[in-house]
């Protein structure tokens, strides 16, 4: 950030402390985001209150985003009231409107403890390329269905080129589904299946997914170092429970996307 996006994170931030002194912590969350609005008005520093954007792709509405404050063409400022410390869900949201708006840090706040909290966050935006043999070589020796991989392949790379690296699992998910759309693929985003069990129905579930019937399961997450144990569980009881033989975890990483290839696992008695 240059030496002005340092003073006005400084103004922000002062800003920020007056509210708190003079309000105090605890309150909802809607009395320090009002306050807060007033003094930056005050004060002349150009701001927007509550912007709503639209993540389009191929014309198909993918997410949708709202932010706190856009405080000038530098920071995006988001508050809060908590009981804890700030969660990575906090983190993934503000780097997704940094991304979105284009700006270069943001301010996290939390109006909840004895002194004012604050976080800074810096701008995250990275284009890496995919070629369709880094999904082919995830895939197992023999396998068949290379013209889903290379669909796969060619709808991941049109992602990257024109969005890059940044946004969270949810939003990922809804930039595949429009792309498949768009390449007239039906896909299901979040499938709800019934919960079988030794042949008996407990209920239904919402899978954290993307279904192409007949086809394959994607499990699309973001901002990971890396894959982890719980993700590649995860996608098989996604599996078991949509009766499909294999699956992708795709993971778009803070430095490049990766891909692991799963397969099913067949057992008895479920």
């Amino acid at each position: 950030m240059n030496s002005f996006g340092d003073d006005l994170s400084y103004a922000v931030i002062g800003k920020a402390m007056e509210v708190h002194r003079e309000l105090g912590p605890g309150l909802d969350e809607s009395f320090y985001h009002e306050h807060l609005a007033r003094k930056l008005r005050l004060a002349g520093i150009p701001h927007q209150v509550k912007p709503r954007g639209r993540l389009l792709h191929r014309g198909r509405l993918a997410d949708e985003f709202e932010a706190d404050l856009l405080i000038g063409d530098e920071l995006v400022v988001e508050l809060k009231v908590l009981w804890g410390s700030f969660a990575a869900d906090h983190l993934l949201q503000v780097i997704c409107y940094l991304k979105f708006w284009k700006r270069s840090a943001a301010l996290l706040f939390d109006f909840g403890k004895e002194s004012l909290v604050q976080k800074r966050i810096p701008g995250f935006d990275r284009t890496v390329p995919i070629e369709a043999d880094e999904l082919r070589r995830s895939a197992p020796a023999g396998f068949a269905d290379t013209t889903t991989l290379d669909l796969l392949a060619a709808s991941l790379r049109s992602v990257l080129e024109e969005h890059g690296l940044g946004y969270r699992d949810t939003t990922y998910r809804g930039l595949l589904a429009a792309e498949l759309s768009h390449r007239e693929v039906f896909c299901q985003r979040d499938p709800v299946v019934p919960v079988r069990v030794s042949g008996a129905v407990l209920g239904e579930s919402r899978l954290p997914c993307l279904l192409l019937p007949g086809r394959c399961v994607l499990l699309v997450t973001a901002l990971r170092d890396s894959r982890q144990a719980a993700d590649r569980a995860v996608l098989q009881t996604c599996l078991k429970h949509l009766d499909l033989p294999w699956g992708m975890h795709v993971n778009f990483g803070k430095e490049r996307l990766n891909a692991q290839f799963v397969v099913r696992p067949f057992t008895s008695g479920t």
